[in-house]
């Protein structure tokens, strides 16, 4: 009798520990869940705030290249298909700036700092990128006087010309230094909403 008892308290107790092991990997995943729609949720609306700072741009029409088209580019680390998917929104939604072509392509992070990629008029961060990656990556945009644009909380703090304030309200993030440091200029309504990070 006392050893069935004993059982039958093992059984209970290993079918509590799958139970809570179950509850652990359900919470688990389920904070990993919520985080991606997060990140997903700032790149669809950076999306918005990147094409609206691109026509802000009053000096684009100088930046098309030989073909009349203005490169933009998605960039990714290593999520090509993802980028892809955000490139073709972006080029439906852009399809031309002041009479040029829009061509938005998804770039890897590697090719374009290689130099294998036309000047752009601006570039979409679409995956967060280590911290030396994004040293490089801002110090070659003000360079080249490309706007850069980052949904990823921080970012903008760390250098990246735009990107997105989320408070009350979602508006769009200007680094003041690195707007005077890309010589970009900017139409006034565009910063006139935009919370500045001086």
């Amino acid at each position: 009798m006392r050893k069935r008892g004993i059982g039958k308290q093992r059984y209970v107790l290993r079918v509590a520990c799958r139970f809570c092991l179950l509850l652990l990997l359900i919470f688990a995943n389920a904070h990993a869940l919520v985080a991606d729609t997060y990140s997903d949720r700032r790149v669809s609306v950076g999306l918005n705030l990147f094409g609206a700072l691109l026509v802000a741009d009053r000096e684009a029409d100088k930046k098309a290249n030989e073909d009349g088209e203005l490169p933009i580019y998605v960039l990714y680390a290593d999520d090509r298909l993802e980028a892809e998917g955000y490139a073709q929104t972006l080029q439906k939604k852009l399809a031309s700036i002041r009479d040029h072509r829009t061509r938005v392509e998804s770039v890897s992070y590697n090719a374009y700092l290689a130099g294998e990629t036309d000047p752009p008029l601006g570039i979409f961060i679409s995956q967060r990128l280590t911290d030396s990656e994004l040293e490089q990556l801002i110090r070659s945009s003000i360079d080249g006087g490309v706007i850069l644009f980052s949904p990823f909380e921080g970012d903008v703090e760390k250098g990246v010309l735009g990107g997105l304030s989320v408070q009350a309200s979602v508006r769009p993030y200007i680094n003041q230094k690195a707007l005077e440091q890309t010589g970009l200029a900017i139409k006034s309504f565009y910063l006139r909403v935009a919370r500045i990070y001086e």
